[in-house]
């Protein structure tokens, strides 16, 4: 029997996972490595911000969908991996990725599909407070709590660096609206509830 693990569970790795429930795979042993219980769709996170959708509304659960395709859910994190140490094994390189605390998880095929991180470790030297938007499981459970903290502030300052369409276009929720002067300078400033 073949290994193939699903490092992560973005938007590829769920379609995987859908197509493997209705169509599963004989001599394939299937893992899914993943730290959280479900996948947020990026997509709508300006919507959940702007209070159109609850998080739930977001978010892929995994739990149903792995149990329906017959995989096997490691609910872990990859910490490690040398693919040079992988061993040939048929067509195959048998290899291995270490998890915080499954320990060695042994593949012939592995899939890589654990989203962006943000580098803001050089932003981090201002001491400003930063919540990156990677991993989108972090930035949900942090963001409510700092918008509260804007919002009964009355007079919070909010830099946002980068960022998508949906971001661009929303502003955080539609609550803060992001100006352009005429020198090219962007400020945020309260548009209401």
């Amino acid at each position: 029997m073949k290994r193939l693990l699903l490092a992560g569970a973005g938007h590829a790795h769920l379609d995987v996972i859908r197509n493997l429930a209705s169509d599963p795979w004989p001599g394939v042993e299937v893992t899914l490595i993943c730290p959280y219980p479900r996948q947020i769709y990026s997509g709508m996170i300006p919507g959940w911000i702007a209070g159109h959708y609850t998080l739930e509304q977001c978010a892929a659960p995994l739990a149903a969908l792995v149990e329906k395709a017959g995989i096997h859910w490691i609910q872990d994190s990859i910490c490690g991996m040398n693919a040079a140490n992988a061993v040939p094994q048929g067509d195959f390189l048998r290899g291995a990725v270490n998890t915080q605390n499954a320990g060695k998880i042994s593949y012939d095929v592995i899939s890589i599909d654990t989203g962006a991180r943000v580098e803001s470790r050089a932003l981090s030297n201002s001491g400003a407070p930063l919540l990156p938007i990677r991993p989108l499981e972090q930035f949900a459970s942090s963001w409510k709590t700092i918008e509260a903290a804007l919002i009964a502030s009355g007079a919070a300052r909010l830099a946002i660096i980068g960022g998508g369409a949906g971001w661009r276009r929303t502003g955080p929720g539609g609550r803060l609206r992001t100006t352009t002067t005429s020198a090219g300078r962007q400020s945020c400033c309260r548009t209401g509830q």
